[in-house]
């Protein structure tokens, strides 16, 4: 059996491994698989250092382009701004670069030590939940998925917002078995800190509070409430302070959840999909970024929660899968999106198997012909799903080896100054703006274009190489960018 210096050892040297796969291309800019969603940290970061942290009220600015004044610049209030702050404060330790954007470094960091800390607070979990014995496996089956190599470097609210869960869910395990006022403070304070951040948080805090009504005593009751009532304080102060900050942000936080909350039905601009598209793309995104195993095992491995004695343990188990599953339900559109919110199931997951092999493997039951038939089928299902979990990463992490937008973004700057509006028929590309710090007008169509101006361009990518154009364009002068694959089409007409 694995001694307590064992598994030191062992969550030490996992740990070490963990930090060297999350800092594979640490500073490589923001081109690669939904990285360009993290640029408006640094975006805001940026415009903090222009125009000021305090004038613009701590609120995040994601305006990438130039503006006239600071009234133009965009205040983002979608989300909670802990973690813009806590970024910030990185970027003054680790330098920016001369002209004030953070380092890629520097957005990421944060993540990777968050990441870093969510993975020590779940060894701690599964050890209380599962067993000393089980908890270097279930944090092995956790950090080993794409979904926590590659997602867990990328700058957002997601791995902040872990820490102040996963550190809730911890002290809630030991204040459940025994309850102490100074637990109730610990807990009431990562609530906060976790609302802050992220507002999947009050999934969290929500199920785990049924956990507490069913199985609490008298005094865990009256904690609980009360931890939710200052929580819930502290969390309308989020929209009270936007609107204190900048008038109209509530009603563009209202518009923003109908936005995120629906298909096309509520926001007309929104994803349009059908519930078994929905459903398509959720077990896509999990069987890619989490591997098939990990789904498989997690799913099959629900009848181990479902039967376990221990009902205070089955059912915080279960409120890990019912939390993001109603975070999931309630933010279809960006659900539907973005891959990476899967992420929230991860540890109920991790759990869910880490039980399964503790039934298959328990000593009472090594003579079950049953068991000695699922123990090399556990195996060989992980060994598979890691193999091709390798492959996924490593075709993610490709996705950011983009040397045609940073050629692009290279010549455009090289070639235009900041009172120049680029235009062109792509879809809007956050990293270009970002990386530029120009004007850019997007999804033009080039066959119908016929604005023609001054401090103007039209940047053209003719999949034919063709070097002739229709309208405007034809007679206009160019420079031939990204190594010759795109044309900067000047529109001044000189």
């Amino acid at each position: 059996m694995a001694t307590n210096r064992d598994n030191w050892r062992g969550i030490t040297l996992f740990l070490l491994l963990m930090f060297a796969i999350l800092i594979i291309n640490i500073n490589a800019p923001f081109y690669g698989h939904h990285e360009p969603n993290g640029v408006w940290i640094g975006t805001s970061i940026r415009n903090w250092n222009w125009y000021g942290f305090v004038e613009l009220g701590g609120i995040p600015a994601t305006t990438a382009e130039p503006v006239a004044s600071v009234n133009d610049l965009y205040r983002y209030v979608h989300h909670p701004p802990l973690v813009v702050w806590v970024t910030y404060g990185a970027s003054k330790l680790l330098g920016e670069t001369i002209t004030a954007m953070p380092r890629e470094i520097t957005l990421r960091i944060v993540s990777v030590f968050s990441t870093m800390l969510t993975i020590s607070l779940i060894y701690v979990i599964a050890r209380r939940m599962i067993g000393l014995r089980w908890a270097l496996l279930i944090v092995a089956i956790y950090g080993l998925t794409p979904m926590i190599g590659y997602f867990g470097r990328m700058p957002n609210h997601e791995h902040l917002a872990m820490v102040f869960i996963y550190g809730f869910i911890a002290v809630f395990i030991n204040w459940l078995r025994r309850y102490s006022h100074m637990r109730t403070i610990y807990l009431m304070v990562l609530a906060i800190f976790a609302m802050w951040t992220a507002w999947a948080g009050a999934f969290f805090f929500f199920v785990l509070a049924l956990v507490v009504l069913v199985f609490g005593t008298a005094k865990h009751r009256f904690g609980i409430v009360g931890i939710g009532v200052v929580t819930g304080i502290a969390t309308l102060a989020i929209p009270l302070f936007f609107e204190w900050q900048h008038a109209g942000a509530i009603q563009e936080l209202i518009d923003a959840f109908l936005y995120r909350a629906s298909s096309s039905t509520l926001a007309p601009d929104s994803v349009e999909f059908t519930a078994w598209r929905f459903i398509q793309q959720w077990f896509i995104h999990m069987l890619t970024s989490m591997g098939y195993g990990v789904v498989l095992l997690a799913f099959v491995g629900l009848i181990s929660v479902v039967r376990l004695r221990q009902k205070q343990t089955r059912y915080i188990i279960l409120a890990l899968w019912l939390a993001p599953f109603l975070y999931m339900m309630t933010f279809r559109n960006a659900s539907f999106v973005h891959d990476y919110y899967k992420i929230y199931y991860l540890l109920g997951f991790a759990l869910t198997i880490g039980l399964l092999i503790k039934n298959v493997w328990s000593q009472s039951r090594r003579k079950s012909s049953r068991n000695r038939v699922l123990r090399p089928v556990i195996v060989g299902i992980w060994i598979t799903s890691f193999i091709l979990g390798i492959f996924w990463f490593y075709l993610l992490h490709n996705t950011g080896d983009d040397a045609f937008q940073s050629a692009i973004a290279n010549d455009v700057q090289s070639l235009t100054t900041t009172d120049d509006t680029i235009y062109s028929e792509f879809e809007r590309k956050a990293g270009l703006e970002y990386y530029t710090y120009r004007q850019w007008v997007w999804d033009v169509n080039e066959a119908s274009f016929t604005h023609s101006r001054d401090n103007s361009y039209f940047l053209a990518c003719p999949l034919d190489g063709a070097e002739t154009y229709e309208g405007v364009l034809q007679s206009q002068p160019y420079e031939v960018i990204a190594n010759g694959e795109c044309r900067l089409i000047s529109l001044s007409g000189s």
